[in-house]
């Protein structure tokens, strides 16, 4: 899942930590609704049934990494512990990249950016039914 498929109308500016819930979902008293965080999710199939069953234009937040992939928490693993193993992924994925002298840290730091994204998510319209085409109405 990549975050260009999450369309938002506004990034939210409120603080998810001062919202009341747990790690997937908190209660924004600014606009009164839920926010859903769909990097607490185990992966992309089940963060794509919390946005179906969120509703139609649902709050929404996750974590990114610097090519725009969603992270998400996998199976019985932590947030902090998911971004532990992205960053040294990440890091690991940048030395090997460099030359036999090894990697400066800004050159690593680059690679492991992580964003953090909150906001109404846009409307997204329901795909059509598929339905046979009409017949001409007999002259």
């Amino acid at each position: 899942m990549h975050r260009e498929a999450l369309p938002l109308a506004f990034e939210c500016p409120m603080d998810w930590r001062a919202m009341k819930g747990d790690d997937q979902r908190r209660y924004c008293g600014a606009c009164n609704k839920h926010v859903v965080n769909l990097s607490a999710c185990g992966n992309a199939a089940e963060a794509r049934r919390t946005l179906e069953a969120a509703g139609p234009s649902p709050c929404i937040r996750y974590t990114s990494d610097a090519s725009g992939r969603v992270l998400f928490r996998g199976p019985r693993t932590s947030l902090r512990a998911m971004a532990l193993v992205a960053s040294v992924s990440a890091a690991a994925a940048g030395c090997e990249k460099q030359s036999a002298g090894g990697c400066a840290p800004w050159q690593v730091r680059k690679s492991t950016r992580q964003v953090t994204t909150m906001g109404l998510m846009v409307q997204i319209p329901p795909e059509p039914e598929s339905r046979p085409p009409e017949s001409a109405p007999p002259r």
